[in-house]
């Protein structure tokens, strides 16, 4: 298979959308060797420059600009820690870190600008629709303070976002089947026994209204991920009985997961909104 690139390609791809491609190239290639050998193996880099623009020999940097796009764009996936660059007998190899291997399960390109936090929420607007704008505004905190390593105000935002998604959608239960009123209404506070409630009787009460299954069934698993987000990260965060020590990187793959979580429960909320 050849990912090769137009010259014209080459010479106007922005910089982000080159990372983003060789990302996307990246997890093809692990899912391809994943299936030959049932073992990931590292990429050589001047191969995969190669494939990109069908040449045999890898040219110096000085003589060919789109080397240096290629470069730099190369040294940014590091410094965001979706790869790492190994050098073996003067040849340098890209692997994906254990980052970059959420994205390809993500399976969202637009994950990796995670340093611009106005385009990340832009496209999780693109992808979500209907996405309430209080998620969108805690969610959009939770990045900003995760990337100045404030990891506590992280974690109780993203808790924040979480809880109000499980609202939204008990809204829309309710709104499509007002005898759940009861038991997920604004009358119960507790959003552990709201979340607990949806999920125990999520497939019943989606299948009433839609047979894609491939929604349906991962979707009691989506809605409990949400609410541990909600429930043990928030909770143990916001109401400390010890010094919270969070790790960045974790708090980085809960970034990464939740759009996954929120991307289910707003599909949920909109088939509800479609089947009225």
């Amino acid at each position: 298979m050849s990912y090769y690139l137009t010259p014209e390609q080459r010479k106007n791809m922005p910089l982000d959308d080159l990372e983003k491609y060789i990302i996307r190239i990246l997890c093809k290639l692990k899912n391809e060797q994943k299936g030959r050998h049932g073992k990931y193996l590292p990429i050589n880099k001047g191969n995969l420059y190669n494939e990109f623009v069908r040449k045999l020999d890898y040219a110096p940097e000085e003589d060919d600009p789109f080397a240096v796009k290629f470069s730099q764009a190369i040294n940014k996936l590091e410094e965001r820690e979706l790869i790492v660059q190994l050098q073996s007998d003067s040849i340098t190899k890209i692997n994906l870190t254990s980052t970059g291997e959420q994205l390809c399960l993500a399976e969202d390109d637009n994950i990796i600008i995670i340093d611009d936090v106005t385009k990340l929420t832009q496209s999780l607007k693109e992808k979500v629709k209907n996405l309430d704008p209080i998620v969108e505004q805690y969610y959009e905190e939770s990045i900003r303070s995760w990337k100045h390593d404030l990891n506590i105000a992280s974690t109780i935002c993203l808790g924040a976002a979480s809880e109000r998604a499980i609202r939204c959608l008990a809204d829309a239960i309710i709104c499509r089947k007002p005898e759940y009123e009861k038991d997920i209404g604004h009358n119960v506070f507790s959003i552990k026994a709201i979340t607990d409630y949806i999920s125990n009787k999520a497939i019943s009460i989606f299948e009433s209204i839609t047979d894609d299954r491939s929604f349906i069934v991962p979707l009691k698993d989506k809605l409990e991920g949400i609410a541990r987000l909600y429930r043990i990260n928030r909770n143990e965060t916001g109401h400390p009985e010890k010094i919270q020590e969070i790790n960045s990187d974790d708090q980085r793959h809960n970034l990464y997961q939740f759009r996954q979580y929120i991307t289910t429960v707003f599909e949920a909320i909109n088939k509800l909104k479609q089947a009225q």
